[in-house]
C-alpha cells in the first residue's frame, strides 16, 4: 500500500507538474489552442490537486493516526479532481478528432489536385501523411473509451459517503 503512494508522488505528482509547466500532455502540436489549454490547465492542474489530496489522505490515515484528519473527505475530494481530469480529456479528445477530420479532408483535397496534375510523387507523399493522421483516430477514440470507463468509479469514489454507502460495489468500480 505504501509503495503505491511512493510511486504516485515520485511519478504522478511530478509528471503532473511537468505537464502543467510544459503542456506536454497534449502529445503533439495541435492547431486548435484549446487542445493545449485543456491538457495543460484543467487536466494537469486537476491531477496536481488529485495527487496532493490523495497523499494528504494517506498521510493522515496511515502514517499520522494521531492527527485528526477526515480521510474520507480528502479522498473524495481527490477523486473529484480526477473527474475533472477525465471529463477534460474527453473534451480534448473530441477537439483532437475534429482537427484530425479537418486536416485529413484538406489533405484529400490536396491529393486530388496532385492526381489531377499527374504528380505521382506528391500524391504518394500526401497518401503517407493521410495514413499517419488516420492512425491517430483510433488511438484518440480508445482514449475516450478509457475515460468513459473511468467516469463511474471516479464519481462513486467522489462521494463523501463512499466508504459507508458506495454508489458502486468494489467489483463494479474496480
Amino acid at each position: 500500500n505504501i509503495f503505491r503512494y511512493v510511486l504516485r508522488i515520485a511519478y504522478g505528482l511530478l509528471f503532473s507538474l511537468e505537464g502543467l509547466r510544459t503542456g506536454s500532455w497534449a502529445e503533439m502540436a495541435w492547431d486548435d489552442p484549446k487542445i493545449d489549454m485543456i491538457y495543460k490547465y484543467p487536466m494537469a492542474g486537476s491531477m496536481i490537486c488529485y495527487f496532493s489530496l490523495e497523499h494528504m489522505a494517506f498521510t493522515g490515515g496511515e502514517m499520522l493516526e494521531s492527527v485528526n484528519v477526515n480521510v474520507d473527505w480528502l479522498a473524495s475530494m481527490s477523486c473529484r479532481f480526477w473527474c475533472v481530469c477525465t471529463v477534460s480529456e474527453i473534451w480534448g479528445c473530441y477537439l483532437k478528432l475534429k482537427e484530425l477530420e479537418r486536416d485529413v479532408t484538406k489533405l484529400r483535397e490536396l491529393q486530388a489536385e496532385k492526381k489531377k496534375n499527374d504528380d505521382k510523387e506528391g500524391f504518394l507523399q500526401i497518401e503517407h501523411e493521410i495514413e499517419f493522421w488516420m492512425k491517430q483516430v483510433p488511438l484518440v477514440k480508445l482514449q475516450i473509451l478509457r475515460d468513459l470507463l473511468f467516469i463511474l468509479p471516479a464519481l462513486s469514489w467522489s462521494l463523501p459517503t463512499y466508504h459507508t454507502s458506495p454508489l458502486l460495489s468494489d467489483f463494479n468500480s474496480n
